[in-house]
């Protein structure tokens, strides 16, 4: 039974990382920042450009480059990600960062694809 268990345990870990699970709106918290020389994507940042916590990342399907719209702030291209400890978060590339902290924190933001 063990022998036939490990690999069968395996197997559905790697089908529930794998599975589609592509959503077309999401729910999330908006900051903003101001900093930085080069994104994950290997450009520099510049307005217009988001950076996704990685569970959004997946959960939409979107690829660096893609747009997808905040609705309520504004369309924007995917270009940068954040750290692996920030779930359900955007952040918006908005310098200088006296304009990044006046943004504050905008919980409940609807997020959808372009």
């Amino acid at each position: 039974m063990r022998r036939i268990a490990l690999p069968l345990l395996i197997l559905l870990c790697l089908l529930a990382f794998t599975s589609d699970a592509r959503q077309e709106r999401l729910q999330v918290t908006v900051t903003a920042y101001a900093s930085g020389w080069i994104t994950a994507s290997g450009r520099r940042p510049r307005p217009g450009m988001i950076a996704l916590s990685r569970d959004v990342e997946r959960l939409l399907g979107v690829r660096f480059g893609d747009r997808v719209q905040l609705v309520g702030l504004g369309t924007y291209v995917f270009e940068d990600r954040m750290p692996w400890y920030w779930h359900r978060r955007v952040d918006v590339y908005l310098p200088p960062k006296a304009r990044a902290l006046d943004f504050g924190i905008k919980h409940d933001v609807t997020m959808q694809r372009v």
